[in-house]
């Protein structure tokens, strides 16, 4: 998580952290598969701006359920299929 992780774990990533890893990935873009999960923030839309993603509507299970959205980044080989029950919600970019 992004804007959360400080407030739900002990340890979490920091900004350069975010940065560090998204580094990472691009020397691997090439090289590998990958999806990543990353809470709705547009400084995540920022960091992975040269990466294909999509927006996941979801419902938390935490004790005030509500929808959310999350980033979904994945490598180039991927393709995301449709989906066609209600939850999760896949918004295109």
């Amino acid at each position: 998580y992004y804007q959360k992780g400080k407030d739900l774990y002990d340890s979490y990533y920091k900004h350069a952290d975010h940065i560090a890893l998204k580094n990472n990935l691009l020397k691997l873009k090439d090289k590998t598969n990958f999806i990543l999960s990353y809470d709705n923030s547009k400084e995540i839309e920022k960091i992975y701006e040269n990466f294909k993603y999509v927006k996941i509507g979801k419902i938390s299970h935490l004790a005030n359920a509500k929808k959310q959205l999350e980033l979904l980044f994945y490598s180039d080989n991927i393709v995301i299929p449709s989906i066609t029950s209600k939850l999760p919600e896949i918004i295109r970019q």
